[in-house]
């Protein structure tokens, strides 16, 4: 079914075969369309709900101005435009899949679904271009595993853009960019959440160069701030890790009938009107130049020894060493009743790197006490089965 105005009918009648509704032979449509209520920016316009990762799931009222500001800073930065056609691959009640309904909606773009979990990573590259994709959006794990089957024979030649968040992107998913996709084709490494979506993002073509371990989520998009402060609400100095927090007036309106959670998470900003503040809960370093590094959770912190240890740093040091894909860094209490660190391990290739070499590597890249105790190899990392 189309939906269509007078002036446009005749062009929805011919398309495709497909039923077509004029809205001006409507009735109630004159009426309803003088009528109609006026909505605040402010007004709810969804509600998404946590992945519930780090506790129970919580409602996060999504509102206009929310989602029309993240809008905005994608079409005016990507020149999105109705010839695009924008992938789209994640369940609804996401976030992500939201704020790309509201991209295609709003700037007349073609929505394409392909299903992921039933029509797996073999078809993507047919489908892409079959498609003619010009926005390409998933997780960096998807794309890690899509770019890792593509031949040198694959080209997208109509893709010009790669969106990449939700999961730490590496280095190598850069390399993988750089060796099947057209140069004028971009990459976006990115950084959001629910309750904020995307905040920060970096913009990369073929020349960009990536120094050290990690891919930068860059530079606040236009209408936001990010602070990195300490336990003291203090900011950090250059290089220092902080929790990250946004400055913005374009944040949702808060939690779903939790307004103890809102109050405590979006805080009011002194005399800055509309701007109010919201602690994400995630940890940052920021490079001399300004670009800002993700480091983890705030609540995967530990202690050891009485030193304070970001496990985020040693799984990005542990991604350096060959043939490590995934990484997971836990501690353990041993029976001396002290903690030591756990890193669990994926491999791309057999054999894995063996013990010595990946403790070695480790020791000239942190300090002794950030170095595992022990390291365990897995098969793979799976999500934990619900409860029943």
């Amino acid at each position: 079914m189309l939906v269509s105005d007078a002036a446009n009918f005749p062009k929805a009648v011919s398309y495709g075969g497909l039923s077509a509704l004029n809205v001006d032979e409507c009735p109630d449509a004159s009426p309803w369309w003088n009528e109609r209520p006026e909505i605040s920016s402010h007004s709810p316009a969804c509600l998404v709900y946590t992945s519930g990762s780090t506790g129970v799931p919580k409602g996060v009222v999504q509102n206009h101005r929310s989602l029309l500001a993240g809008t905005m800073n994608y079409t005016n930065c990507f020149h999105l435009n109705c010839e695009d056609r924008l992938s789209f691959l994640y369940s609804p009640g996401v976030i992500a899949a939201v704020r790309i309904m509201w991209l295609a909606l709003c700037n007349g773009a073609a929505l394409c679904i392909h299903d992921v979990r039933g029509d797996g990573i073999l078809n993507l590259a047919d489908w892409l271009r079959r498609e003619r994709i010009t926005l390409f959006t998933s997780v960096a794990s998807v794309f890690r595993s899509f770019t890792s089957i593509l031949t040198e024979a694959d080209r997208f030649p109509d893709l010009r853009l790669i969106r990449l968040g939700g999961e730490p992107t590496l280095p190598k998913d850069v390399e993988s960019y750089r060796k099947h996709f057209s140069q004028s084709c971009l990459l976006v490494n990115r950084i959001g959440s629910t309750e904020t979506g995307t905040y920060s993002w970096y913009c990369m073509n073929k020349e960009t160069p990536i120094e050290g371990l990690a891919v930068p989520v860059g530079y606040p998009m236009e209408g936001y701030e990010i602070l990195l402060l300490d336990e003291n609400g203090e900011e950090v100095e250059a290089n220092q890790i902080g929790e990250i927090v946004l400055k913005s007036s374009y944040l949702p309106s808060g939690f779903w009938n939790r307004p103890d959670l809102t109050m405590a998470s979006f805080l009011p900003v002194p005399g800055a009107g509309k701007e109010r503040m919201y602690r994400t809960g995630d940890l940052g370093r920021r490079l001399p130049d300004g670009r800002l590094i993700h480091m983890g959770r705030k609540d995967h912190q530990v202690k050891v020894r009485g030193h304070r240890i970001e496990v985020a740093e040693i799984e990005e040091a542990l991604r350096s060493v060959d043939a490590v894909v995934e990484t997971v860094v836990m501690p353990w209490k041993g029976p001396d009743g002290e903690q030591h660190l756990v890193a669990y391990f994926t491999v791309e290739a057999e054999p894995p790197p063996s013990i010595t070499r990946a403790s070695a590597r480790l020791g000239q890249k942190l300090p002794a006490y950030m170095v595992p105790a022990y390291f365990v190899q897995l098969a793979e990392f799976r999500e934990p089965q619900a409860a029943r």
